[in-house]
């Protein structure tokens, strides 16, 4: 992970390491070579979007780790998604019930009041 000097909406992107072919041609590759793994990526954060910030104050208390780990998981199954991959979807639409029931929960006053 690394910090991006480009994005400027987007809270984070994957890129590829240099020299390394993009997605889509290395998903031609492995349609030929059925054993060619497509490489790692790169996740870069934008410090400057809100979220971001919101993440690294809610990072500060403990008993927020739980919903941090379940935001970051999406937003990098957000971004594989934006680079045309999806390893598992079956993961992604439980996750973000989870996290649209803990916004209405604190919106309503049921859940933890998370105060940014």
């Amino acid at each position: 992970m690394k910090e991006s000097n480009r994005l400027v909406d987007s809270p984070c992107c994957l890129v590829n390491p240099d020299g390394v072919p993009s997605v889509h041609v290395q998903k031609l590759i492995q349609m030929v070579d059925t054993n060619y793994k497509i490489s790692k990526k790169i996740m870069e954060i934008n410090r400057k979007h809100r979220m971001i910030q919101n993440l690294a104050r809610m990072n500060e208390t403990p008993s927020y780790q739980p919903l941090i780990e379940k935001i970051i998981n999406q937003l990098f199954e957000n971004a594989l998604m934006q680079d045309g991959v999806v390893y598992d979807p079956t993961s992604m639409a439980p996750r973000l019930n989870e996290l649209l029931e803990e916004l209405t929960k604190a919106t309503l006053g049921e859940g933890k009041r998370i105060i940014i």
